[in-house]
C-alpha cells in the first residue's frame, strides 16, 4: 500500500478537531500518517491532539525548532517543505471526511499519474452548516486549466492529494509565493503535469462564522459583495499568482501564456480601459459570458484599490 501523509494545520480548533481526526481514523484506506502543526492555539486544541498522539502511532506532531504563528498558507508550506512522502493530502481542522475519501482520491491519482509527472487530484465536497446538515453540493465538473484557475480557483485545499513530483516542483517556490497552497499547487499541476477532479463529494465542509463559504442569495446582497474587501483580495490573489508564475516559470511558458499572465499582472496598475482591452486581445475570460461580465464589473468597481493591496 502506498504511503500517504496528511498535513493538518490547527488554530483554536477545540470545538471540531476531534471529530475531524475521528473521521480520518475511520478511513477505509489505512496506510496514512497524520502530521499536525498547531499555529499557536490559545484554547484546548493542543491538549485534545496530544490525547490522539499518545494513543495512535499514525498521528504525530510536526517537528519544528521554533513554533510560531505563521497563518494557514505558511503553516502548510512549512510542513510540505520538511515532510517526505509518496503522496500528500491536506486537512482543515473542522471538517468531516467521508470514509472512502483517501481510497477514492488515491484511485483517481493512479489513473492520471505518469512517471515523474507532477500530479494533483481534487474532489467535490458537500457544504454543511455547523451541525453538518448539507446546504449545497459542489459542482459536478471542474475547469482545471492554468488560465481558468488564475481567475477562478476551484481547487479546495482540504480535498487535495498531490504526489511527490508536484511537491518537488513546488519546493523552490514556497518561500516567495504569496498564494495559498491549494491554488499554487493546482496551477503548477495544470500547466506542468496532470490534474483531475473526482465529481462526487468525499467530505463535509463545515460552514460557520470562522470560514464564510457557501451560497450568497439575493441580488442586492450579491451586488454589494462585488465591492467588498474579500472580492478585492480575490482579484489580488490572481495578480499575485500571475506574477509568481511569470517570475518563477516564465521561461517555460508560451508567448500566449505570457501575454495572458501579463494581462492579469496589469490589473490595477494599468488604466481600466487598458485592462479591458488586454483582456479582449489576450482572451482573458471566465468560464461563461455571465461570469466574465460579472468579473469585469467587479474589476471596474475595485480597480482603484488594487495597487494599495499586497
Amino acid at each position: 500500500m502506498d504511503n500517504i501523509t496528511i498535513l493538518m494545520s490547527t488554530y483554536n480548533g477545540e470545538q471540531y478537531v476531534a471529530e475531524q481526526i475521528d473521521s480520518i481514523l475511520s478511513q477505509t484506506y489505512t496506510n496514512w500518517v497524520l502530521i499536525i502543526r498547531d499555529d499557536g492555539s490559545k484554547d484546548n486544541t493542543v491538549h485534545i491532539i496530544d490525547e490522539y498522539v499518545n494513543r495512535e502511532a499514525r498521528i504525530k506532531w510536526f517537528d519544528e525548532d521554533e513554533p510560531r504563528n505563521l497563518g494557514p498558507m505558511k503553516s502548510f508550506f512549512s510542513m510540505l517543505q520538511k515532510v517526505d512522502s509518496a503522496y500528500y493530502m491536506f486537512s482543515d481542522q473542522d471538517d468531516v471526511w467521508l470514509p472512502q475519501k483517501i481510497e477514492k482520491t488515491l484511485q483517481k491519482m493512479k489513473e492520471i499519474e505518469r512517471q515523474s509527472s507532477p500530479s494533483l487530484v481534487h474532489t467535490n465536497l458537500s457544504v454543511t452548516d455547523e451541525q453538518l446538515n448539507v446546504l449545497e453540493e459542489g459542482p459536478a465538473s471542474a475547469h482545471d486549466s492554468m488560465q481558468s484557475l488564475l481567475l477562478t480557483n476551484d481547487v479546495t485545499g482540504c480535498t487535495v492529494m498531490i504526489n511527490k513530483s508536484l511537491r518537488l516542483l513546488a519546493l523552490n517556490d514556497l518561500e516567495s509565493v504569496q498564494v495559498m497552497h491549494d491554488m499554487w499547487l493546482g496551477l503548477l499541476a495544470a500547466r506542468f503535469g496532470s490534474i483531475a477532479y473526482v465529481e462526487f463529494p468525499t467530505m463535509l465542509y463545515r460552514q460557520h462564522s470562522g470560514n464564510v463559504v457557501g451560497k450568497t442569495t439575493g441580488f442586492l446582497k450579491k451586488a454589494r459583495l462585488l465591492a467588498s474587501e474579500n472580492e478585492r483580495r480575490r482579484i489580488q490573489t490572481s495578480i499575485n499568482a500571475a506574477s509568481a508564475l511569470m517570475s518563477l516559470h516564465g521561461s517555460r511558458l508560451s508567448g500566449k501564456e505570457v501575454a495572458y499572465l501579463r494581462t492579469i499582472e496589469g490589473f490595477g496598475t494599468e488604466t481600466f480601459v487598458k485592462n479591458l482591452y488586454d483582456m479582449c486581445r489576450n482572451n482573458v475570460q471566465k468560464n461563461s459570458k455571465v461570469a466574465t461580465i460579472a468579473f469585469i464589473v467587479k474589476l471596474a468597481i475595485n480597480h482603484k484599490y488594487l495597487k494599495q493591496m499586497v
